[in-house]
């Protein structure tokens, strides 16, 4: 039913006429609370619930045309309030966000937004999702038109019988990218600015004391494209050192250990560590007239860095990390107990590998390619770039389980684990942040549909 359907009240006593009618309802929500609800079943209680909801969201549209009116008459006078606001915090017993809610949200139902306010009133939307909607039209450009406005808001309205109000929000700004792609890319590039400039706000970097004997933990906090920088600098030097004994280091402290490295390396130059020749690179990919207009967004699309673990050597009886055949360990006690007289020597099968290694050594055979992975090395297929690389620094990771990333593998030696990529994979950025870095950088030009 619209306003139009209801009438409009033209003569006195205004004040009256609505006093009346919300106490008339008095004695009918008496008879609702008194009645026991123990014997409801599960279909009752939903369509009971559902019509509390509908008439609520009704109560809150005459609420909410209230407080539009008192803001309209001055009602602040009355406690010398300078302002609806106020008097409702103060008066009324709002809380400071409700408060200025309630009037911004009566503002835009009474000007932007008619068609959701008469949506409240009929109890077709809840109070929460017709604030949802009535950001989503007043963010929309003034050069779009009242017909636009009208069946943007006539969609999120009809989306709002199955949509909560996150999903409201979600469809709300789809909707500016379909009628206003423009100012769409306009406010993402604004709030992508804002996000940049509070990560770099953040930066921080803390000493720790750890307990250990001369030792101290650093944390460490960075925007994400620096930390993808400082990963293209610390996990090519932590690979394994090549050499005449295994490198058993855990995985940890061959990071550390880089980490050190790294800054000899920084300490001893006025450059960054290269190796091969490149210096680390972040790669980012944007458009030629994002790029130039300084609005929108890029993306950070680094996936092309991978890293291939390598079997574990512990040997690890984890069947997680190690091969799916009998491991050595496990092999060498299995014949001790057959031939105790034999225990420490390999076994025929043992030799005859040992031997074929030492050949593929001189050989120097191909490395396979790192889009396969082979179980029978203890090594599963590469995960894809969607992946994440480093799942623990999710929010509201925390516990002993996430001190090791999972995908590298063993946590004494990495070996074993599944190929990731240390890059992000469509990540946004904004193009102010991606001039910054384009500064220094190598462009690569890429002609679609040309």
């Amino acid at each position: 039913m619209s306003s139009s359907e209801w009438g409009a009240w033209t003569g006195g006593g205004a004040a009256d006429r609505i006093l009346a009618a919300l106490d008339s309802v008095d004695p009918f929500l008496d008879e609702a609370w008194v009645t026991p609800k123990g014997s409801l079943t599960a279909e009752e209680c939903g369509l009971v619930l559902a019509r509390a909801r509908a008439k609520k969201a009704r109560f809150e549209a005459l609420e909410l045309a209230l407080v539009r009116q008192g803001e309209a008459c001055d009602i602040g006078k009355l406690t010398g309030s300078p302002n609806a606001t106020v008097y409702l915090r103060t008066a009324q017993r709002y809380a400071q966000s409700e408060a200025s809610a309630a009037v911004g949200l009566a503002r835009v139902l009474d000007k932007e937004a008619r068609l959701t306010g008469e949506a409240l009133a009929a109890g077709v939307v809840s109070a929460r999702q017709a604030g949802v909607i009535a950001e989503a039209i007043k963010k929309l450009p003034e050069y779009v038109g009242a017909d636009e406005r009208d069946r943007g808001e006539e969609f999120l309205i009809e989306a709002a019988r199955t949509h909560n109000p996150d999903e409201l929000r979600r469809l709300g700004e789809s909707l500016l990218e379909r009628i206003a792609p423009e100012e769409a890319e306009r406010l993402l590039g604004e709030e992508l600015e804002r996000k940049d400039r509070k990560a770099e706000q953040k930066r921080s970097l803390r000493y720790v004391p750890n307990g250990i004997p001369q030792s101290e933990s650093v944390q460490i906090t960075l925007p994400v494209w620096e930390m993808e920088l400082l990963r293209k600098i610390i996990e090519p030097l932590a690979e394994p050192k090549k050499g005449p004994e295994p490198d058993t280091r855990p995985i940890e402290q061959r990071r550390g250990d880089a980490f050190a490295e790294a800054l000899g390396l920084l300490a001893a130059a006025s450059t960054a560590p290269v190796r091969g020749g490149r210096p680390p690179q972040v790669a980012v990919t944007i458009p030629l007239d994002v790029l130039l207009k300084g609005t929108g967004a890029g993306t950070i699309d680094d996936t092309a860095t991978l890293i291939r673990p390598r079997p574990c050597t512990c040997p690890c009886t984890d069947p997680k990390y190690g091969t799916p055949k009998t491991t050595n360990e496990t092999r060498a006690a299995k014949s001790a107990a057959k031939n105790p007289g034999r225990a420490g020597e390999p076994t025929q099968r043992e030799a005859a590998g040992q031997e074929e290694g030492r050949t593929a050594q001189a050989g120097k055979p191909k490395r396979p390619s790192p889009d396969t992975g082979a179980l029978g090395d203890g090594i599963p297929p590469p995960r894809t770039p969607a992946q994440r690389p480093q799942p623990n620094t999710e929010p509201g990771t925390a516990g002993p389980e996430a001190a090791i990333d999972p995908h590298d593998g063993c946590p004494k030696c990495g070996g074993g684990g599944s190929a990731r990529y240390l890059g992000t994979d469509g990540t946004p950025i904004s193009a102010a942040t991606v001039r910054r870095l384009a500064c220094e950088a190598d462009l690569i030009p890429v002609v679609l549909a040309g």
